[in-house]
């Protein structure tokens, strides 16, 4: 997606001849992480790995032996834990191997370098931002699947509601960035604590999902 999103900018690299500026390829990695394709593909992306889990478990009837050799709440937590790091984790190595291929094929053709990381250090702390709203979004897919029993729920779920989020703050209530997904990325608002701030908001967002889907998953698997 980030090659997706950059097309222009590589066929700009491929056809110039000239040095590139400086820093080039930080730049380049900042503006696919900012670019829409990238933003809305992001709730999708984060499904793919372990969004289904629970609705396998249960339709697959393993859960009945995984339940022999350990505990409801262990399953439970076992799974939240899970579709966290999977969340954050696919989305923070794609940004990372990328912003290595793009140091590697893009920085020997720029002009020479005078030891500048700041910008470098911005788009890794986006990458972790971006991580962090990936674990949200593979957890709102996890728990949509679980609640209805339907695998297509997990990749269908997170992209509407992002989507829906983003109407709602463009359309209606454009004041109300709080609850605006790319705010929580590239915010273009004073938030109070800064990153902090989105990090704390994303927190608590996350804990509510989790505690709803524990508490789903402790009833429904009451008698299994």
């Amino acid at each position: 997606m980030i090659a997706f999103a950059s097309t222009s900018q590589i066929v700009e690299i491929i056809r110039t001849t000239e040095p590139l500026e400086e820093g080039f390829y930080v730049h380049f990695m900042y503006n696919a992480l900012h670019s829409y394709a990238f933003t809305l593909a992001l709730p999708i992306l984060v499904t793919l790995p372990f969004t289904t889990a629970f609705v396998d478990d249960i339709k697959s009837g393993f859960i009945k032996q995984y339940l022999l050799r350990s505990t409801r709440l262990r399953y439970i937590l076992g799974k939240l834990v899970s579709i966290l790091i999977s969340g954050g984790l696919l989305v923070l190595i794609g940004i990372l191997i990328s912003f290595v291929v793009a140091i590697i094929f893009i920085s020997p053709r720029e002009e020479v370098f005078t030891g500048d990381s700041v910008n470098r250090i911005d788009v890794i702390e986006k990458a972790f931002m971006i991580s962090l709203s990936g674990m949200f979004w593979s957890l709102v897919g996890f728990a949509f699947s679980s609640f209805t029993m339907n695998r297509y729920m997990a990749y269908a779920s997170p992209f509407i509601l992002y989507y829906v989020l983003i109407i709602l703050h463009e359309r209606y209530f454009p004041t109300f960035y709080i609850m605006y997904p790319r705010e929580w990325i590239f915010p273009e608002n004073d938030w109070r604590l800064g990153n902090l701030g989105i990090v704390i908001l994303l927190a608590m967002l996350i804990l509510v999902v989790s505690l709803c889907f524990a508490l789903f998953a402790k009833r429904r698997l009451k008698n299994v």
